[in-house]
């Protein structure tokens, strides 16, 4: 009852911070040197002549997007792209920044089936799986850290707050950012979640959680091809299915945004190929 109350109330003060929130009132977490402002650093150093990719939430359906991602790393050059994402979305962009073949990271991945499918399985254990799988085939080399941008957010006890986290120390830290990225209180594990000493919450609960100083040249939702599908709900019943397990099977969710991808590959032609005017 009380889980439930909390929830609620979370309910309430996401859709008022929905309503109310500037987007632009992004805090960078990057270390910076010395007397270098963030839009100095992001102008000199990290963004030069760099495109970015943004990547949204989308619960279990991040598995589908997933399926996207991998047909645009599969055919494209992206090399000169940064990621940027929350909740599902931060899980993706991780696999955006991954240098190595893309099907043996996810033939490894989906092992994690059969462990999703077990009854007694929280949402949270779920993420430890998946932390736990990709640290076991892949190191910290096998990654461009660097293009990774992983948005979540913080609560002032009116309304959440963009916090956009970079320069991770290795791919533990990248993870144990995702996961706090992807906390939502009570549904995936407890009330409160802690990341570099800050109390973190799942990124779409603020309406902009991605990097905000370069415009996005695509963005992945699970609706990208108009799939119908909702990647931010406003209502308990709709987080409920978002996140329920039972729900989804997730790999039939990657092959249905890996095909679906294929079939719009005409509209991801010009974005990648510089065919747009």
């Amino acid at each position: 009852m009380f889980s439930m109350l909390w929830i609620i109330y979370f309910y309430y003060i996401l859709k008022m911070s929905c309503c109310l929130r500037m987007v632009g009132n992004v805090r960078y977490h990057i270390k910076l040197p010395n007397k270098t402002s963030i839009t100095n650093w992001c102008e000199q150093f990290q963004f030069q002549n760099k495109k970015m990719i943004s990547i949204s939430p989308g619960g279990f359906k991040g598995f589908y997007m997933w399926g996207i991602s991998s047909y645009i790393k599969d055919n494209y050059d992206l090399s000169n792209y940064i990621f940027s994402g929350a909740s599902a979305g931060a899980w993706n962009s991780l696999f955006m920044c991954y240098k190595g073949n893309s099907t043996f990271f996810l033939d490894k991945l989906f092992e994690i089936e059969k462990d999703i499918q077990k009854k007694d399985i929280t949402l949270l254990s779920i993420e430890l799986v998946m932390k736990n799988k990709i640290m076991s085939f892949t190191k910290d080399e096998d990654y461009d850290l660097n293009k990774l941008f992983i948005g979540a957010s913080t609560f002032d006890g009116y309304h959440f707050n963009v916090n956009i986290f970079s320069d991770f120390n290795n791919l533990e830290d990248a993870i144990d950012c995702c996961i706090s990225s992807s906390h939502i209180p009570f549904i995936t594990g407890g009330f409160l979640k802690k990341y570099h000493n800050m109390y973190v919450f799942d990124g779409g609960f603020t309406k902009h959680p991605y990097l905000n100083l370069l415009k996005t040249d695509l963005h992945i939702t699970p609706d990208l091809w108009n799939k119908k599908q909702k990647t931010m709900s406003l209502s308990i019943e709709d987080y409920t299915t978002l996140f329920s397990k039972n729900k989804f099977n997730i790999r039939n969710l990657y092959q249905e945004g890996y095909e679906d991808s294929y079939k719009n590959k005409e509209i991801l032609d010009k974005i990648f190929l510089n065919q747009i005017n």
